[in-house]
């Protein structure tokens, strides 16, 4: 019976090694130490005792496979309490800033989104990888906000797949954006996007000329009848207009102004 959680314990090491999880899943694994005591305990106490036909020594092994499962949805999840769920990031209240600015530059996943009270939030994506979570350089006056997202440290076994970002919906946001990106910007205000690697974006409508500038592979997806304007190459919907410079949407107007740099591949598509 024992071969069971010996063998899951086995996958789940060998999906650390290749970098499918985290390495902090071992830190997890170890802090639950009283949880494993607990059944090794519990095993030699009711060794070779039955309950009818069954050995009671046969629930320790499944209590063991259990805790095994348990510990790495939690880990997964990010279960306050556990050591893998220290690395994360929190900025200051959102409340009186207006205006607000951030680098976040990353050789991973990027995943951008709305978040809540706190000015921006980083947590990581929890999967194996070597990207630590950053430290902050923050600049701020009365209303105004600035932060870079400064190169992380060795990650040790903090390493994971990139960094899962939200940013407070209040502000208006100026963004600089580099990874792999997997950005919904649909609930932020924002006065210009730059954003580089990978990936795919997602933006709402705006009513202003709004900029954003795209280099690398990505994909661009913007709400159907918005006002969109590109300069530079890149695939667009078929009813766009083709001008000297780049296409233009059906709705005309000022909206999006999407400028791709050179040697990009952009696609941008409605939905």
């Amino acid at each position: 019976m024992w071969l069971v959680p010996l063998a899951a314990l086995t996958g789940l090491l060998g999906a650390i090694a290749a970098g499918a999880l985290s390495r902090s899943l071992v830190l997890d694994l170890i802090a639950a130490w009283p949880f494993w005591l607990t059944v090794v305990l519990l095993s030699v106490a009711v060794r070779r005792r039955r309950l009818g036909r069954f050995l009671l020594s046969g629930f320790a092994p499944l209590l063991a496979l259990g805790g095994l499962a348990t510990l790495t949805v939690a880990h997964v999840d990010g279960w306050p309490g556990l050591p893998s769920s220290e690395a994360r990031l929190v900025g200051p209240h959102a409340e009186g800033v207006e205006t607000a600015e951030i680098q976040a530059r990353v050789d991973g996943e990027l995943v951008v989104g709305r978040g809540d009270e706190f000015l921006y939030v980083v947590d990581p994506v929890r999967r194996g990888g070597t990207v630590a979570i950053p430290d902050a350089l923050e600049e701020h006056s009365e209303s105004h906000f600035a932060v870079v997202l400064g190169p992380p440290r060795p990650p040790g076994f903090y390493g994971f797949a990139g960094w899962d970002l939200m940013l407070a919906s209040g502000p208006r946001w100026s963004l600089d954006l580099e990874g792999d990106l997997r950005a919904d910007l649909t609930g932020l205000a924002v006065s210009d996007v730059r954003c580089s690697g990978s990936g795919v974006i997602k933006v709402g409508s705006v009513s202003t000329r709004t900029t954003i500038t795209l280099s690398g592979d990505i994909e661009l997806i913007v709400p159907e009848g918005t006002a969109v304007r590109v300069m530079g190459s890149a695939q667009v919907p078929s009813s766009w207009t083709a001008l000297g410079d780049g296409w233009e949407s059906p709705a005309g107007g000022d909206g999006w102004l999407v400028e791709v740099l050179e040697a990009s591949t952009v696609t941008v598509t409605e939905s």
